[in-house]
């Protein structure tokens, strides 16, 4: 946090979402549990397993969420309407996606396929008025 990071919320059940009895309660708890660790409560959300409920959008805006990072639906951000407020969705690109990536491929693979989408992303999008956003995933370190 102290060098500008952002800590996301991701669930704090690592289920489908769609499988959660209380969607809610879920998403109340880690943004709890995220603020509590980070001292900040946390602006965005990746969900398990990059599931998501027709009725998601709306309780991720009831917490407050204001852009979810797994949704695959443009090179730019784009807004969603919400039954309280606009969530942003963030590009995502499953090229570099971190558990296909780790499952797999390895590492260095991960790191040549980000290290090549960042020219050809930048260089493409150009054209747009909004700053380019190359988004992925990234886990923490596992053992070699």
């Amino acid at each position: 946090m102290k060098s500008h990071w952002e800590l996301n919320a991701h669930s704090y059940d690592q289920i489908p979402m769609h499988k959660l009895d209380d969607q809610r309660a879920v998403i109340a708890r880690t943004m709890q549990v995220n603020e509590k660790f980070a001292g900040t409560r946390p602006r965005g959300w990746f969900g398990p397993g990059l599931t998501q409920t027709d009725e998601m959008l709306d309780y991720l805006a009831e917490a407050r969420v204001e852009y979810i990072g797994d949704w695959m639906l443009d090179d730019e951000p784009v807004t969603l309407r919400t039954s309280s407020r606009p969530v942003v969705a963030l590009p995502y690109n499953f090229g570099i996606h971190d558990i296909g990536m780790m499952a797999f491929q390895h590492r260095a693979s991960m790191r040549g396929r980000i290290s090549s989408q960042t020219p050809q992303g930048f260089s493409s999008l150009t054209r747009l008025r909004a700053p380019p956003t190359i988004s992925f995933a990234l886990p923490p370190a596992t053992p070699r």
